[in-house]
Parts: structure tokens; sequence; C-alpha cells
């Protein structure tokens, strides 16, 4: 191996090293943010200060309450698909935009309060 070849590997090595680093940092940093986020938006809702905009000198930070349809997961599939069954298949047809639309219906909303920052 020459030592051209010997030198690049030893490179990448040490940023792939650094990269490793950084990346447990940012999980470090990401996991204390995310606590100090439930503390906030718990703060939020028990006042009611979900409209309003708190104005820093790094931006502005709003709370708006959002809706979040569950994800499509094998359980849920599952489920919506023996109700469907149950209640809409006739001699073994399915209509295939029938089943998307009641998918997409059955899907359970949630609201929820989020930070959004926005600069300046």
């Amino acid at each position: 191996m020459d030592s051209t070849y010997a030198d690049k590997l030893k490179d990448w090595l040490d940023l792939d090293n650094q990269a490793l680093e950084l990346k447990t940092s940012m999980n470090e940093l990401n996991e204390k943010k995310k606590g100090l986020e439930e503390d906030i938006l718990q703060y939020v809702e028990e006042n009611n200060l979900e409209n309003i905009t708190v104005c820093l000198t790094e931006g502005k930070l709003k709370f708006p309450k959002v809706s979040v349809k569950q994800s499509l997961s094998m359980k849920y599939l599952k489920t919506a698909f023996t109700k469907y069954n149950e209640n809409n298949v006739e001699n073994g047809q399915i209509d295939v935009e029938d089943l998307c639309k009641f998918l997409m219906e059955n899907l359970e909303t949630t609201s929820k309060v989020s930070i959004k920052r926005s600069a300046r």
C-alpha cells in the first residue's frame, strides 16, 4: 500500500471519528432540547398561551396547535381492512377508491401544540 493511499485512509478515519463525536453531541443536545420543549409546551397548554408570539433578538417563537394524523402501521391497516370488509365488501368486490377514502377518513387525528421558530 503506498503512503498516499494510507494517508487518505487515515484522513478518512479521522473525519469519520469527528463526525461520530459531533453526532453524539447533537443527540445529547436534542435530548436536552426535547426535555425543555416538553416543559415549555406543558406550560403553554396549561396557561392557554397557544396564540401568543414571543419576540426575541434571535427571532420569534409561536406555539400553534397542529393536527397530526396517526401513521399507517400494519396494526392500523389490519384493523381498518377488517372493519371495511365487514361493512363494504359485496361478492368479493372491493372498490379501491372507496377503500382509500375509508382508510384516510379513519386515521386517528390528534391535536398538539408545537414550537415554531422563525427568523427575525
